[in-house]
């Protein structure tokens, strides 16, 4: 059995496996959406929030950036995690709960 890929064959398709089929583009689509998706978001509204400003430069901030970059750091899975439980945080505050970061800290 020839296991040759075809060309436009999507490596990661879920249902060939990168031999190549009419699904190909199809996945190789989907797959550019999920890495499009921004990993933070606020509004102008949440801006003017003085105790949002720490939380982002807890998540982004060069200092975090750095640590997460950093030789023994976590890299981009590092930032992913901050920003998560910055949007925690922002979700339940807009919930009515009053929780800092070290309330959701895991």
């Amino acid at each position: 059995m020839s296991n040759t890929r075809l060309k436009g064959a999507f490596p990661d398709c879920k249902w060939c496996h990168g031999n190549g089929c009419i699904c190909c583009d199809d996945e190789r689509e989907k797959a550019f959406e999920r890495s499009q998706k921004p990993i933070l978001t606020f509004t102008h509204e949440e801006l003017d929030d003085p105790s949002l400003g720490p939380l982002i430069k807890d998540a982004i901030g060069a200092d975090a950036l750095q640590k997460a970059f950093s030789p023994g750091g976590g890299g981009m899975q590092e930032v992913k995690r901050n920003c998560a439980i910055t949007s925690l945080v922002q979700t339940l505050r807009k919930s009515g709960n009053d929780v800092s970061k070290e309330d959701v800290e895991v």
